[in-house]
């Protein structure tokens, strides 16, 4: 086996097939993720990841990002802010 055929082996599969997609919007995966689309564009929109590896993976990279900068201000934030701030966005949704 030459030193060329063993490199591309060791490429992922689907690194050729991940392609930007036309549909794809940093916005429409924020509206998704934060719970403000109607619930036939987010029967759509799942429709659509389900199919487009490119918008599924960007939608899973923001969410790991979100995850992480939960747990970093969780530990770094002061319970009195972030209190204040889960009330804010409490009455932003009419929860209160």
């Amino acid at each position: 086996m030459s030193k060329e055929t063993s490199n591309e082996t060791t490429k992922p599969p689907m690194t050729a097939e991940k392609k930007r997609c036309n549909n794809f919007s940093w916005e429409g995966i924020y509206l998704y993720l934060d719970g403000q689309v109607s619930e036939e564009q987010k029967r759509q929109i799942d429709e659509h990841m389900r199919k487009c590896l490119f918008c599924n993976d960007c939608k899973e990279l923001e969410e790991a990002i979100r995850s992480i900068l939960k747990i970093k201000v969780n530990a770094k934030c002061p319970c009195e802010l972030l209190e204040a701030i889960k009330q804010k966005i409490k009455e932003e949704n009419g929860q209160e």
